[in-house]
């Protein structure tokens, strides 16, 4: 192939020769232009190690600390959502323990609040009023409430059967 097939496959200006004058050196953009006319080309698979290969120096090794990062904050990671877990889970048994000892403290306090009102329902109604060593009173307030519903019965009854205007019985549960 001849300088002039070469030039017609790739319309490239020739190049300024070395006496030229300042005049006739390319300018950066004609440069850029050219050198953007001309093809790309790929080199083969392999070609920079088989380059360096050839010159003695060593092909260029991936570092390995990316990787060991990598692993390492992927350890932390693992560690930490499986401490996370089990602090969790610990969480919830003690949770799960006071509700137990709060709903045995409620069965305990209803059991005793329970008993406490068979007791008062059981009770009669009495107030001892402490007098001196020769006499004690006792006041039955059970008795009492039966005198007073009576004695507004009666009162209602002197008024004209009007209920409306008698005055209320004492209640046994006020006292």
């Amino acid at each position: 192939m001849t300088d002039h097939e070469t030039s017609t496959l790739h319309p490239v200006p020739d190049p300024p020769s070395p006496a030229a004058s300042s005049s006739d050196v390319l300018s950066d953009d004609v440069l850029d232009t050219m050198l953007g006319a001309l093809p790309r080309e790929r080199a083969r698979d392999g070609f920079t190690a088989a380059v360096l290969a050839r010159s003695g120096v060593a092909a260029p090794q991936r570092a390995r600390w990316p990787m060991a990062l990598a692993a390492a904050a992927l350890l932390l990671l693992v560690v930490g959502l499986g401490w996370r877990e089990m602090e969790l889970a610990r969480q919830q048994r003690a949770t799960e323990a006071r509700i137990t000892a709060l709903r045995a403290e409620y069965d305990a306090l209803a059991r005793e609040l329970a008993a406490t009102r068979r007791l008062a329902e059981s009770a009669r109604p009495v107030v001892y009023l402490r007098g001196d060593e020769a006499m004690e009173f006792h006041l039955d307030l059970a008795a009492l409430a039966r005198r007073q519903r009576a004695l507004d019965l009666r009162a209602a009854q002197a008024v004209g059967s009007d209920a409306s205007r008698a005055v209320p019985a004492l209640d046994q549960r006020s006292y």
